[in-house]
């Protein structure tokens, strides 16, 4: 077992005194392997002091856990680090999010894009063509956009930019986002 006698003992005691406790811990097969389990162990004074104790093989569900960990914490790189800008807006259109190129670009900071929608950044001349494409995906009837349009910077600059845009879903069928790359092409 991973733990000391010090850890079995207050188990023990844990489980005498709440009459149930559930745990995770690692044993060691006879191969010399590390398996993960958890362990479900109640106590009955009224059965003769008792102890129920279920046995479950966890490994598979922490090696997920781990997997899945190592995928977000990759996404978050590519996120990060890209060269070119990201950002996503829900349903109304603001923005929740942006990688730090995106912030670069456009002179604002994370927290000041929250208070923005994404025709806010768009030069007036494309602000309706702007509006209609991102309801149109986040409505599902375009799945992908991209043309090359006039953005606005925070001090009032313009530049010219490349957007790619697609719809992004949420836990539930009518959430949906609409993510956009963009890059400078001034």
């Amino acid at each position: 077992a991973n733990e000391s006698p010090q850890d079995v003992a207050a188990h023990m005691q844990r489980i005498v005194e709440q009459g149930h406790d559930i745990f995770e811990t690692r044993h060691r097969r006879k191969d010399g392997s590390l398996v993960e389990m958890e362990i479900s162990a109640s106590y009955s004074a009224a059965h003769d002091d008792a102890f129920i104790v279920f046995v479950r093989d966890i490994s598979q569900r922490k090696q997920i856990e781990a997997d899945l960990r190592d995928s977000e914490e990759r996404f978050r790189q590519l996120f990060e680090k890209a060269p070119v800008g990201i950002a996503m807006a829900g349903q109304d259109q603001k923005i929740f999010i942006a990688n730090a190129a995106f912030c670069r670009m456009f002179g604002y900071t994370q927290e000041e894009l929250h208070h923005l929608t994404i025709t806010d950044l768009t030069h007036p001349e494309y602000r309706d063509q702007t509006r209609h494409l991102a309801t149109s995906v986040l409505g599902g009837e375009t799945p992908v956009y991209s043309f090359e349009k006039k953005y606005l910077r925070k001090d009032g600059g313009a530049f010219w930019g490349k957007i790619i845009a697609s719809e992004v879903k949420g836990a539930t069928p009518q959430t949906r986002y609409i993510m956009g790359i963009v890059e400078d092409i001034t």
